[in-house]
């Protein structure tokens, strides 16, 4: 009795402690992203060159304090589950997750260790902090937030942590879009701009889009953000919640057109027909076929409307389908016009002896706005350090800036190539082949047992809802990341919820296995009656 006494006591204990620890993951959901404040630092270069990775005095808005905010919680974290663990005999639970999370802490430690720029792999650049630091927080978040238990208000906690996120930057993306400089708002600026800088000159054509630092992850997050809520909008059976959550929909829809980027919207272009594909088999889809025809026509006014006003939003959007843009009419090249010249004009000029020039490319880019020359140029530099790779977040660093292929791949030979814009090849950039083998394991094993739960499961109980929605905001994550890097503002998001993901499927699998036995011992005591019944 005491020792049954003892127990209870530990599970209350430890109840207590995973509320906090996951009170602190959502308060990393929603501060992380929307952090945003200049900071000034003195920056040491590995390279000496006249471009923007030279040492010198830089500044940053949209990652040091998003840094420091998640070392800060994940140490946090991190302390309590050890401590869970350590005195109150809470052991790590036994799942596929647990050699390839290994072999991940393992490399991306020592490619950090290995790296010919060690202090560059450790944080990462200055103005992106997305190094092995970040990378292993997100990792030991991920693993942590795997071995708690969620109730299915806990998994609705998670969701309405993404509201603040959504609504904050769909307003900062719609007034920016329609030409208001929120730069110039007093509180704003204030925010945003320390008051012992003085008075800051903002350069001309500067704007405040968002609290992530590129429109291309704006439209990554949208396409996850679209995918979540609409499918709790198709489903979810209280009828209030499901409208919020479809106007949350519309909002990251608009948010995505705003950021005039393509790779959100062809992750939902993709996406679509699997959530079709989902409802297709549900018993109950009147709800699910309101919400997505009401959700396709937002999105055409939404288009139409904002391509009237920018005709940008069609070419980022439809325009990867069409070559034609009716929102756009028809305009001179100002190049052309500024290098034309007749024959006669040539003729005219005096000829002189001049020695062959090299012959340089035309000016271009390569498909996907350039991105097949980077994956090119990249994967060269991953075959020649296979298997611990460069250090993560340093590919500026080791790239051929000089190679004149980028005058036809990326349009100008004053561009800096950054990022690979690509998480997979970022990763094996970063920390080799085998550390991106051990992360698609993780992806692959995860995406099947969503698959054998999911398959033809219907949606009619709160459980097999979220299931579903966590299980269509993961792929809109991990397509779009085929287009675009990790970065501090947005992965924890990602790896936090794959974590919740990951324990939810398991208490799901453990319910419904649990269901089947009650059921067949129910059964097996109703034939054992029947047949004392006969002998009697």
């Amino acid at each position: 009795m005491n020792n049954r006494l003892f127990n209870h006591d530990i599970f209350q204990q430890n109840s207590k402690l995973d509320r906090i620890i996951i009170l602190v993951l959502l308060s990393i959901f929603i501060i992380v992203p929307l952090i945003v404040r200049l900071h000034i630092m003195d920056f040491a270069s590995p390279l000496i060159s006249r471009s923007i990775l030279n040492s010198g005095t830089k500044g940053d808005f949209y990652s040091y304090y998003k840094f420091l905010y998640l070392m800060g919680a994940t140490c946090l974290i991190s302390f309590l589950f050890v401590f869970r663990m350590a005195f109150w005999s809470y052991p790590v639970k036994e799942s596929y997750i647990n050699i390839p999370v290994a072999i991940l802490f393992v490399i991306i430690g020592l490619s950090a260790a290995l790296a010919p720029y060690k202090t560059l792999a450790l944080f990462g650049e200055y103005n992106r902090l997305d190094g092995t630091l970040t990378y292993i927080a997100c990792l030991t978040l991920f693993f942590i937030a795997a071995n708690l238990k969620y109730s299915n208000q806990y998994i609705y906690a998670f969701i309405y942590a993404l509201y603040p996120f959504t609504i904050l930057n769909g307003i900062i993306g719609i007034v920016t879009f329609y030409g208001m400089d929120l730069l110039q708002i007093d509180f704003i600026h204030a925010l945003i701009f320390p008051a012992d800088l003085g008075d800051v000159k903002i350069t001309e054509g500067s704007s405040f889009q968002s609290t992530i630092n590129h429109p291309n992850y704006i439209s990554g997050i949208s396409a996850v953000l679209i995918m979540t809520f609409l499918t709790l909008a198709m489903f979810e059976p209280k009828r209030i919640r499901a409208f919020i959550h479809f106007c949350m929909a519309v909002i990251s829809t608009m948010l995505l057109f705003t950021s005039m980027s393509t790779s959100g919207f062809l992750t939902i272009v993709v996406l679509f027909p699997l959530l079709m594909l989902v409802l297709y088999f549900q018993k109950k889809k009147r709800q699910g076929i309101l919400a997505v025809g009401s959700f396709l026509i937002c999105l055409v006014v939404l288009l139409v409307t904002m391509s009237s006003h920018n005709y940008r939003v069609w070419d980022n959007s439809v325009g990867f389908f069409v070559s034609t843009n009716p929102f756009n009419g028809d305009s001179i090249s100002l190049a052309t016009i500024a290098y034309a010249e007749t024959a006669d004009e040539q003729e005219q000029g005096k000829k002189v002896d001049i020695p062959p020039l090299p012959i340089l490319p035309e000016s271009g880019a390569a498909p996907g706005t350039g991105r097949l020359y980077i994956w090119e140029k990249t994967v060269e530099l991953i075959k020649e350090r296979p298997f611990l790779g460069y250090g993560i977040d340093t590919l500026a660093y080791h790239f051929p800036q000089n190679d004149v292929g980028i005058i036809s791949g990326l349009e100008s030979s004053d561009i800096v190539v950054d990022k690979p814009h690509n998480l997979y090849i970022g990763l094996a950039f970063g920390s080799g082949m085998i550390a991106l083998l051990a992360f698609l394991a993780l992806l692959v094993m995860h995406l099947w047992k969503y698959c054998k739960v999911l398959w033809r499961v219907q949606l009619q109980d709160q459980s097999s809802i979220l299931l579903m929605t966590l299980f269509m905001g993961w792929m809109a994550y991990i397509i779009q990341a085929l287009f675009n890097d990790s970065i501090i503002g947005t992965s924890p998001i990602f790896f936090i919820l794959f974590g919740v993901g990951v324990s939810y499927i398991q208490q799901y699998i453990e319910k419904s296995n649990q269901v089947d036995e009650d059921y067949e011992s129910l059964f097996t005591t109703a034939e054992t009656n029947e047949n004392d019944q006969c002998h009697a």
